[in-house]
């Protein structure tokens, strides 16, 4: 028998989040699915109900701690007690720090720290009732280890680092367990939907082409990390090997740093310079959803860019 029997996952309809929901299943745990767009919430969740297992879908913004409540009292009715939550959902916002509009700075923190705190929130008391349970929340090696154009994702993501290690401490007499998977490079949909300049866009493709992961990677290694109960999963082995010498040659780690941002600067992603944004995200309130999915209301409608 598995560890857990019902997940929910969040930003689940593409990405590390579907390949999650379809791990879970093929290990034979229910899945409810969540996400803003509803008709990719529906389609994985066909997918899990294929390899034999009890799923359902529901339009969700994470932003909106209320309607998560109420999402959680009817996941739970529906499916059982939720054992594992996976926050995955998140946003990527790119670009001079300087220069991010505010709207966009709000955005990611909204999104990234305040929609992983509300899914806390909502699920994380009712495993401390019964004793037990896992949270695996997905924050990202850019939380450890900023580069230059990515000062705001990486400030929220290192908010969800924080975070997570404070209520694994906070909740460690519970019988619930707090893991974090902290990806590098992956190749989805993060960065060419999220809020950044047309070059930087350019230029994370660049990174992807030769240090990006497969979403399935990433996924399976968030997915042992929390079946297993570890702390930390960094799937990349570069990734791991640049947190190592940033931590034991934090010097050198920052000329690096300098020097890369230097090397943007000459491809015309300066400090100061305003970014064009494109506005959305992944799987986490970026577009419009239909009105009810499943016969369940959304947590909440598009709230707008």
């Amino acid at each position: 028998m598995s560890r857990f029997r019902h997940a929910v996952v969040t930003g689940a309809g593409r990405g590390i989040g579907r390949e999650m929901a379809l791990l879970l299943a093929d290990r034979g745990v229910a899945v409810t699915v969540l996400d803003v767009d509803a008709a990719a919430a529906r389609r994985v969740a066909a997918e899990v109900e294929v390899r034999g297992v009890a799923s359902g879908a529901i339009a969700c913004d994470i932003r909106d701690a209320e309607a998560l409540q109420v999402v959680a009292i009817e996941v739970e009715a529906a499916r059982g007690p939720v054992d594992l939550l996976v926050n995955n959902a998140g946003i990527f916002v790119g670009g001079a720090s300087l220069a991010t509009p505010q709207e966009a700075i709000t955005r990611a923190f909204d999104v990234n720290l305040r929609g992983t705190m509300n899914g806390c929130a909502a699920f994380v008391p009712g495993m401390v009732a019964r004793g037990r349970g896992q949270v695996l929340n997905v924050a990202s090696l850019a939380g450890w280890m900023a580069l230059p154009q990515m000062g705001i994702y990486s400030a929220s993501k290192a908010a969800v680092i924080a975070y997570s290690e404070v209520l694994a401490a906070e909740l460690s007499a519970t019988g619930v367990g707090v893991s974090l998977l902290c990806p590098s490079f992956v190749d989805t949909e993060l960065v060419a939907r999220g809020q950044s300049s047309d070059d930087l866009r350019a230029f994370g493709g660049w990174l992807l082409r030769g240090l990006g992961q497969s979403p399935r990677e990433v996924a399976r290694a968030g997915i042992d990390a929390a079946f297993a109960g570890r702390a930390v999963a960094v799937p990349a082995r570069s990734g791991a090997l640049a947190l190592a010498i940033k931590r034991r040659a934090p010097a050198r780690f920052a000329q690096a740093t300098a020097f890369a941002a230097r090397l943007l600067g000459r491809m015309g992603l300066s400090p100061g310079r305003p970014t064009n944004l494109a506005q959305a995200g992944t799987g986490a309130g970026s577009r419009p959803v239909d009105p009810r999915i499943d016969g369940v209301a959304p947590a909440l409608q598009h709230m707008g860019a």
